[in-house]
């Protein structure tokens, strides 16, 4: 990565999380990695769900989370310093959909081991930062949010049952938080033989926020509270710590994990 020449502006990168078994659960299936690259303004960040109540759900996220963080932090090989940054940017998005697969597979083959991994599974969804622009990835239910210019963006879709009432026009997003099937996913990582994530890219801009999180947050904030949050302008970490302990005191039903990344960009 010595060989990379930095572009000339200066990009900062400040990366929080946190996780929290929350106040029912036994176990805590929720997992998440982060990494930021100490001379360029290569990032990324990824948090997994494991299927609650289902025997190995830790395991499958923290399985999907360190194959994604593999295959990624691979990415800056020798040969990317030659590349457009077009074709960076087509790498990058071909490595994202890679480590997808993989970890679809290796989830597979571990549920083969013991059968009571034989219904494990886990969301994922990630952020990788390439200087002024962003992929965002997704697979389930965890969710992907970009604070900028004091406006808050949903930047995920989930893939669950609800979210399709959504989309059909059955239900309201707010019919949807109390809907019974609510948790019900359509989509997730050790499942099927065959998977796809939802990727998509957009620019940064000067200065923003970015927020990963499972189900755990989601499920007692909605985005106005997400946004009032956001909107005091704390440190990553100390939101973190916020927005924890709210989900908590509104119930804690479910693991709660979450990871910040503070982004600007200088002359």
């Amino acid at each position: 990565m010595e060989n990379i020449d930095p572009p000339p502006y200066r990009y900062h990168i400040n990366i929080e999380g946190l996780t929290d078994i929350g106040s029912v659960r036994d176990e805590n299936e929720d997992f998440f990695i982060y990494h930021k690259d100490d001379q360029l303004p290569f990032a990324y960040m990824i948090v997994a769900d494991g299927m609650g109540g289902y025997s190995g759900g830790a395991l499958a996220s923290r399985t999907a989370a360190e194959v994604i963080d593999f295959e990624l932090r691979s990415l800056l090989s020798p040969s990317f310093a030659g590349l457009t940054k077009d074709r960076q940017l087509q790498n990058i998005r071909a490595g994202i959909d890679t480590s997808i697969s993989l970890a679809n597979e290796a989830i597979l083959s571990k549920k083969n081991t013991a059968p009571h991994l034989a219904h494990m599974g886990t969301t994922a969804v990630l952020a990788v930062i390439w200087q002024d622009q962003v992929f965002i990835a997704n697979v389930g239910d965890s969710r992907a949010y970009l604070w900028r210019n004091r406006q808050l963006t949903r930047c995920s879709k989930d893939h669950s049952l609800v979210q399709e009432l959504i989309d059909s026009g059955a239900i309201s997003a707010a019919e949807a938080r109390q809907h019974q099937h609510r948790n019900q996913l359509t989509r997730a990582l050790g499942v099927q033989r065959a998977v796809a994530a939802d990727i998509h890219q957009q620019t940064l801009g000067s200065s923003c926020l970015l927020l990963l999180c499972s189900d755990g947050l989601t499920e007692y904030l909605d985005d106005d509270t997400f946004a009032r949050e956001l909107s005091a302008g704390l440190p990553a970490r100390e939101h973190c710590y916020r927005l924890v302990e709210y989900a908590n005191q509104q119930g804690g039903k479910d693991n709660i994990t979450l990871v910040i990344a503070e982004y600007s960009v200088s002359l």
